[in-house]
């Protein structure tokens, strides 16, 4: 494999290794399907520490920017958000102005997304809805948050829209979400936040769960909103000036 690598400087390296993986399939030196070297190869080839290398590997993961295979490898997946590939998205996320600006936007698309998914979602989708929120609670109110907070809910909840325009536009901007998600979660696991927003935030996601469940968008869509506003402060406050870039 011909492909370049650059060696990693900066302080922080996982994010740089995301970037770069980024900008190699946005030039195509990467293609859809094509297996990466083996992480302590790649590991070896960039610079930087094997933890480093996984922790990007788990963030492209999320973003479903690469396919984890056990026992075989990783892939890049056979289709990228296209809004990861542009420069706007290797930008982003670099000040808290813009992380702000970015967080409301994705607000406006989660609260129409909770109010439609309460108007469509069919009984199989509440069941597979009812599964997820259920597993997150259990984790969150045990200290065990998942690697990607709760994501995998919102991005159900995209889904449950049924329509395919807006679950993709959700998906394209899962980079700022994930990253969002990342310092919040960060922030609860660290207890910086004390043991109060653990459980408003278990309450808030069952109040909005429940809605959909009973099919009023209304309600959805208020507990969405609320959900969002509640925890901005702390997502604000989890990025410290150094982080952001400032």
């Amino acid at each position: 494999m011909n492909i370049h690598f650059a060696t990693i400087k900066t302080k922080k390296v996982y994010e740089e290794v995301v970037d770069q993986i980024l900008a190699l399939i946005s030039a195509g030196d990467l293609k859809p399907g094509q297996q990466l070297p083996p992480e302590r190869e790649l590991a070896q080839r960039l610079g930087v520490s094997r933890p480093s290398m996984r922790e990007a590997f788990s963030i492209l993961e999320m973003f479903g920017v690469v396919e984890i295979r056990p026992g075989d490898g990783t892939y890049v997946a056979h289709r990228v958000p296209p809004s990861l590939l542009s420069p706007v998205a290797h930008a982003l996320m670099r000040t808290k102005k813009e992380i702000l600006e970015s967080y409301e936007v994705c607000s406006v698309l989660e609260i129409e997304a909770a109010r439609l998914a309460a108007e469509r979602a069919t009984p199989e989708d509440l069941v597979e809805l009812q599964e997820i929120h259920h597993s997150l609670s259990r984790s969150l109110t045990s200290g065990q948050t998942p690697d990607d907070g709760d994501t995998t809910l919102h991005k159900t909840i995209a889904r449950l829209t049924h329509n395919d325009v807006f679950y993709q536009l959700l998906e394209d901007i899962q980079y700022i979400l994930v990253k969002i998600n990342r310092v919040f979660y960060q922030a609860l696991r660290a207890g910086a936040t004390g043991e109060g927003p653990i459980e408003q935030s278990v309450a808030e996601l069952d109040r909005l769960v429940k809605a959909i469940v009973n099919h009023d968008p209304e309600g959805a869509a208020a507990a969405m909103r609320a959900h969002l506003d509640n925890v901005k402060p702390i997502i604000m406050a989890g990025i410290s000036e150094e982080d952001a870039g400032q």
